[in-house]
């Protein structure tokens, strides 16, 4: 009985734990098409620790990526789903597979570079108002977890270990920049996996001329459409904060950074 206790305590803490820190969009429901002056409505299911805003955004899926609508709305603490009804330009241009609609999370007051989380649903169409309306659920493309050095030398060779789940075949994208502009890139590299869940170690090679320093660099994460770069993103994970330093120095742990 006192084991049944402790395991049925350690679980309820371990929740509470998870849930401390949770800011996640866990699944979007939007339109496939949408039409020039229409007020869509997109449902957003999600878990926050905190009161978040999240923002609702359809857009070009490419190009200048002109946005069409926009919308904000401000939700509080709790595991749930919001319905949110977002009206589109008058303007937005007749096209097929021409748009995205993009749910970001983001701190009250934040803007998109602020997100802590995102979902896209893309080539979206945009069609005249007479035709039938086609909602679908966005596909869940995530990368889940990230697990890296919080120290790099120059040079070296990394390990990265990502974990990830994708609708399709998809592109996960690497690269350590710097943290603030101009983000110079001293390493980059892109894998191909196939669509389902996994987890892949990727190794990327350092450049020899990044400066040494502490707290300076950003290790980034993506996964996107094959083929295409980091604008196109579908989602992602950032790891800041990462240190340059001689090889000879004592080297952190690895990190694993993840959502809830």
């Amino acid at each position: 009985m006192k084991k049944l206790v402790l395991y049925l305590a350690l679980v309820g803490f371990m929740f509470a734990i998870e849930n401390a820190n949770a800011q996640r969009i866990i699944n979007v429901i939007s339109p496939n098409e949408v039409s020039p002056g229409q007020t869509i409505k997109v449902t957003v299911e999600y878990n926050i620790s905190k009161s978040r805003d999240i923002l609702v955004n359809v857009q070009e899926n490419g190009g200048e990526w002109k946005s069409y609508a926009w919308e904000r709305v401000k939700v509080k603490p709790s595991k749930t789903k919001v319905t949110i009804e977002v009206p589109v330009s008058s303007e937005i241009p007749l096209a097929t597979n021409a748009y995205k609609i993009g749910v970001a999370l983001a701190p009250v007051g934040g803007s998109y570079p602020d997100r802590l989380d995102e979902r896209s649903n893309t080539n979206v169409d945009a069609v005249s108002s007479n035709s039938p309306v086609d909602v679908k659920a966005a596909a869940l493309d995530d990368i889940i977890s990230l697990t890296a050095p919080e120290q790099v030398s120059p040079g070296e060779k990394i390990k990265v270990t990502v974990e990830y789940e994708a609708s399709e075949p998809r592109d996960i994208l690497i690269n350590l920049t710097l943290n603030k502009e101009p983000w110079t890139n001293y390493a980059s590299t892109k894998l191909k996996v196939p669509a389902g869940s996994g987890t892949k170690d990727i190794e990327l090679t350092v450049s020899k001329d990044i400066p040494l320093a502490t707290d300076a660099y950003n290790l980034a994460v993506a996964i996107v459409p094959v083929g295409e770069n980091w604008k196109s993103r579908l989602d992602n994970i950032i790891e800041d904060k990462l240190d340059a330093a001689a090889a000879t120095a004592g080297k952190k742990e690895k990190k694993k950074k993840g959502k809830k």
